[in-house]
């Protein structure tokens, strides 16, 4: 019986590391330790100035190709801060990667929802038979749309990406395209989704000035004088209490409908890979659903909230030092920006 899975993950973090005394020094009315306790947040990556997310996202998917030794026959390359206004970067990974023109490649606008969202399209594609192996790519550098002054916003996300690989294996023998080095083993095999979007609130979390709506031209060129967060028309503007109802009310609804539908207790996963949004979503939803602490992990303290690639970066972390034994349950759930909200249930194989 073939098997839609997740075969391996690489992840790729700028070198430069900011610290939460790095932001106080240039910041010396913002207290970092009431900020350090609200976001969970002491230091993130941030990418230099001439470093991108494509850039970040090429150093994870060589790492993907060169350990299965393989070209993947699609690439979904989920991304808000892609290189150019088109075409979109999955193409210029394409061009980077050398992959054949006979392939599926697009983009995806998401963010904190995009790789659960990912994985659905990529699961659909490998069922559907018009693709065998999909890299699944997830990268943003959000530093490059916060304001500097915004302290709401700026100690909390840091850069990054990561890749993955989904395609089929015979659950009778290992998989021709499971690595050797993976810390996936022969995979993460994809059970259920549920997805979930509530675009009545997308004003809860919006970059105003970077579509073609007329009023735009010239909204960058200086701050609002009435905005203590110095935003220009490119910054994110993120309503955090807004965003954090949502997934306080929403996502545990989402997650237990998820289980029911499964026949599963909260209680029988063994691990839930949450998106790194703050240590306030994390402890929240560990609350709502009944859960101990160990069973969700985090490395939001050294990398903030990496947007679309928070989930497989953590992934990879957690399955290279404690790792799953095959049956257990698993459950990685993404949200924010939309809003929306995705969540999956994986079984260890």
């Amino acid at each position: 019986m073939a098997l839609r899975a997740i075969h391996d993950i690489a992840a790729a973090l700028p070198a430069t590391v900011v610290t939460n005394k790095d932001l106080g020094r240039q910041h010396p009315d913002w207290n970092m330790a009431e900020i350090a306790e609200k976001t969970g947040v002491y230091e993130r990556r941030i990418a230099n100035e001439s470093e991108t997310a494509l850039d970040l996202a090429e150093e994870a998917s060589k790492s993907i190709l060169l350990r299965n030794a393989l070209i993947p026959d699609a690439i979904i390359f989920v991304t808000q801060t892609p290189d150019l206004g088109m075409p979109s970067n999955g193409f210029l990974l394409q061009a980077r990667l050398g992959v054949s023109r006979e392939s599926v490649v697009f983009d995806i606008n998401l963010a904190c929802s995009g790789f659960v969202y990912g994985l659905a399209i990529a699961s659909s594609l490998v069922e559907s038979r018009l693709c065998s192996r999909v890299l699944l790519v997830t990268a943003d550098t959000y530093s490059r749309i916060v304001s500097p002054g915004d302290r709401s916003a700026r100690p909390l996300f840091g850069d990054g990406a990561a890749a993955a690989l989904v395609s089929t294996s015979a659950t009778s023998s290992s998989s021709d395209h499971t690595s050797r080095e993976s810390s996936l083993g022969r995979g993460l095999e994809m059970i259920d989704f549920d997805l979930i979007s509530a675009g009545d609130q997308w004003e809860r979390f919006v970059q105003v000035g970077a579509g073609m709506i007329a009023g735009n031209v010239g909204a960058s060129l200086s701050p609002d004088p009435a905005d203590p967060y110095l935003r220009r028309g490119e910054h994110i503007r993120m309503d955090g209490m807004g965003v954090w109802s949502f997934v306080a009310s929403e996502v545990p609804t989402q997650i237990l409908r998820l289980l029911k539908r499964n026949h599963l207790l909260a209680s029988e996963v063994k691990t839930y890979y949450f998106h790194q949004a703050s240590s306030l979503a994390l402890k929240t939803l560990q609350s709502r659903l009944g859960i101990d602490e160990a069973q969700v992990p985090t490395n939001i303290d050294n990398v903030g909230n990496t947007v679309s690639a928070s989930i497989p970066i953590l992934m990879e972390s957690v399955e290279a030092t404690r790792g799953h034994m095959p049956g257990d349950l698993v459950v990685a759930c993404g949200f924010g920006v939309g809003l929306s909200s995705g969540a999956v249930l994986l079984r260890k194989v």
